[in-house]
């Protein structure tokens, strides 16, 4: 779970002078970010039937297959855990179904066109649909 906000360490960005090409160091900015935000740079790709890691903010998924494929996705390891599935590539006529184990009020999650994405939160012990862009909740 990502840890408090330190209000009492300055965290701001410092450039060169106005006079000559301004460069902005982020890197102190980069590394706050993944100090309190564990889950900063992970992602999961996955092309082929199987688990969807609930551990993995965003998962791409990118498709080939003729036929629907299948997915599902564990519950969260606590509340208000977000989840944001993208379907980044499709190139053949298979569906990409998801199957959470706890999904409130549905079942499934179809993305069948490439760009669907479904956003999800981990509330009271089910994935609830926070954001949808394409996608089929069923």
């Amino acid at each position: 779970m990502p840890s408090r906000i330190d209000t009492t360490r300055p965290t701001s960005i410092s450039g060169t002078s106005q006079n000559s090409e301004s460069r902005m160091n982020f890197t102190r900015i980069d590394a706050w970010l993944k100090m309190r935000a564990p889950y900063y740079e992970t992602q999961q790709t996955i092309s082929a039937a199987g688990a969807i890691s609930p551990d993995k903010v965003v998962t791409h998924i990118t498709l080939t297959q003729s036929a629907n494929v299948a997915f599902t996705l564990a519950d969260a390891t606590y509340d208000g855990q977000l989840k944001i599935i993208f379907l980044k590539t499709k190139s053949g006529a298979g569906d990409a179904v998801i199957t959470p184990s706890n999904l409130a009020g549905n079942t499934t999650i179809t993305l069948n066109t490439a760009k669907d994405c479904v956003v999800l939160e981990f509330v009271d012990d089910r994935w609830v649909v926070a954001g949808n862009s394409g996608a089929t909740i069923a």
